[in-house]
């Protein structure tokens, strides 16, 4: 009729739909009608026992307005983290002028995430966004998540707010770690109510978490509380029945580790720096030459290596050394001895925890050419 023109169309029988972001199938119906006047568009998807409905609408073509409602939307993530989330929610999405965008959004959704590592932070050349994008979004998870990581498993609580301008917006994220059991020098840890809070508001920035997990080791039941910053944390452990610190401290990382997501493992390790503040006092009173230090396998295993030496006159030494790692080879009793003359002659016994032995003879001579 004139310059009047209406475009309708539509599947009159459901399309069957296999999303990479959704880990179930669904079945889905579509209607667009487009006219002089603007677009609309329709859009609705069912699953086994949930539904999504969307419908968006313009009447100039540059400005958008897309409302959308979905209940127990079975969804699937495999960038970064792998996961499985229910969730429910409703949003909207405003487009004006095809150069600003607003996202409002509050969900809900419940499942499970698997974390193999954190992604690096590597620093990228910022691409400036095609249009100017802000967030206003809410989320919380009723019933809680559980989270698999390299070293066990949590239970997670999660609720958190993101507003603010891309590529950087302000965030408050709450984590609650109800229960869960963690795996750090070949002990089992077992969490208790724990938190963790990922603040960006303006200027500030914070990471700020207290940890409290429980283990068994020789019949000591050992406890440890961690709180604080990434950068300024605080450790706390005690011990029923009560152990000196030093020794608390060796029986909590005597095993290996393979790390994890969580900093416990590191942050312990960090305290191996306690030992040092008693090892010159031993190595005074015994009147021996004391090691600690840390050694890595080609498994990733983390052992705990304290090595001893007495030096007997100038020409002998005994050696006795043992570590928490599972190599035999790293634990073992043996001496040196030198040749009592003007010359690099020596000679090295190892006898190593694998019944096994070890000679060594060694001669230098600097050549003159």
């Amino acid at each position: 009729r004139g310059k009047e023109f209406s475009f309708r169309a539509g599947n009159k029988k459901p399309v069957r739909v296999l999303s990479r972001y959704f880990y179930k199938p669904f079945g889905s119906a579509i209607w667009v009608e487009l006219s002089r006047k603007g677009i609309s568009f329709a859009l609705t998807g069912w699953f086994e026992e949930g539904f999504l409905n969307a419908h968006a609408y313009s009447g100039n073509f540059k400005d958008f307005e897309i409302d959308f409602v979905y209940r127990k939307l079975p969804v699937r993530i495999t960038d970064g983290v792998r996961a499985r989330l229910l969730a429910s929610g409703e949003g909207s999405v405003r487009l004006s002028e095809l150069k600003r965008l607003l996202l409002v959004l509050r969900t809900e959704f419940d499942g499970f995430v698997k974390v193999k590592k954190l992604p690096k932070k590597e620093k990228k050349e910022e691409k400036k966004l095609p249009l100017e994008v802000k967030l206003d979004v809410e989320f919380l998870t009723p019933a809680g998540i559980v989270v698999k990581l390299p070293e066990g498993r949590v239970l997670a609580s999660v609720r958190g707010k993101v507003k603010g301008k891309l590529p950087e917006p302000d965030y408050r994220i709450e984590v609650v770690l109800k229960s869960g059991v963690l795996n750090y020098f070949s002990k089992v840890f077992y969490v208790k109510r724990s938190k963790v809070l990922l603040l960006k508001e303006e200027e500030r920035s914070l990471t700020e978490f207290s940890l409290r997990l429980n283990t068994v080791a020789d019949d000591y039941k050992i406890f440890l509380n961690i709180e604080g910053t990434p950068d300024e944390p605080r450790v706390y452990y005690y011990s029923v029945p009560p152990l000196p610190r030093e020794e608390l401290l060796m029986k909590l990382i005597s095993g290996g580790t393979q790390g994890g997501v969580l900093p416990i493992a590191d942050l312990m390790l960090k305290e191996i720096q306690a030992v040092g503040q008693v090892k010159g006092m031993l190595e005074r009173m015994l009147d021996v030459k004391i090691e600690i230090g840390l050694r890595t396998q080609a498994t990733g295993e983390v052992g705990v290596v304290t090595r001893l030496k007495k030096q007997i006159g100038r020409f002998l030494a005994l050696y006795y050394q043992v570590s928490t790692s599972k190599d035999k080879r790293d634990t073992y009793m043996g001496g040196e001895a030198r040749a009592p003359v003007d010359m690099e002659l020596g000679f090295r016994f190892y006898m190593y925890s694998d019944n096994t032995r070890e000679y060594k003879l060694r001669y230098t001579k600097e050549f003159d050419f």
